[in-house]
């Protein structure tokens, strides 16, 4: 192939590419607007644009490296992940800061969150409730690392105290796993697992809790469990205010 063969090649893919861009643009204009009635905040849609805008500075990079190489064999390349790594960082830490507003900035309009091992999918509203539910039990998060899986797919896995645990002087609970599917700088999809069977949360934690309950508690079980097994914690704003109570004076009693 010809050098002028590779100009005339490379100015037909960057104009599609300059096409795409703008009607990326036009998309997310109209996600912003979206995003207005919703409530949040300039700051968290100026978040958005600028991921987005990095991710097609990205893929027009790899573009013309792509051409530049000389190589008709190659494959066409992959959009770079760098951007969404970090927003799926971005994304743990915000939601363990319990700052709703903020977590659920990074979230997808319709996307799927699942929750392994417990509870399956939930909506964006029943998950919401849950972040004030890991706020009243002291849940909060020590180590994370994020990375690339493929093109929009990252997996995060991270420690975290919970309970109360980080006063009773236990170590981290380890080896949970967030798995996302992010697009156009947004979340798309996201499957959280807490490993608490593995990694000994349940048994130095979870189950002495809620003996305690049952014992001192009796009345407790039902306003803060959604079964007689104490399997799952009832999510309502009563709920969670017990919740928050009665972990504050079970640490109370282990110290």
């Amino acid at each position: 192939m010809t050098t002028s063969d590779l100009e005339r090649r490379l100015t037909v893919l960057l104009g599609e590419r300059a096409d795409a861009a703008m009607e990326q643009t036009s998309t997310q204009t109209r996600l912003a607007d979206l995003l207005v009635t919703r409530g949040r905040d300039t700051s968290q849609r100026r978040r958005r644009w600028v991921a987005g805008g990095l991710a097609v500075a990205a893929a027009t990079a790899a573009v013309a490296l792509w051409f530049s190489s000389g190589d008709e064999e190659r494959a066409e390349p992959t959009p770079a992940t760098v951007d969404s790594v970090q927003i799926a960082t971005d994304f743990l830490e915000a939601v363990y800061s319990h700052d709703a507003d903020l977590a659920t900035s990074f979230l997808s309009p319709g996307v799927r969150i699942t929750h392994a091992r417990t509870v399956g999918t939930v909506t964006e509203s029943e998950w919401v409730d849950e972040l004030a539910w890991q706020e009243a039990i002291g849940a909060t998060l020590v180590d994370h690392s994020c990375r690339a899986v493929e093109a929009n797919e990252v997996t995060c896995t991270y420690s975290m105290h919970g309970l109360g645990s980080d006063q009773l002087n236990h170590r981290p609970y380890d080896d949970n796993t967030l798995d996302l599917t992010i697009r156009d700088g947004l979340v798309e999809a996201f499957q959280d697992e807490w490993r608490y069977m593995d990694n000994g949360f349940s048994a130095e934690m979870w189950e002495p809790f809620a003996a305690w309950i049952v014992r001192e508690h009796p009345g407790d079980v039902r306003a803060m469990y959604t079964d007689e097994g104490q399997n799952l914690p009832r999510l309502d704003p009563t709920s969670v205010r017990r919740w928050e109570q009665r972990v504050a004076e079970w640490v109370g009693t282990r110290r």
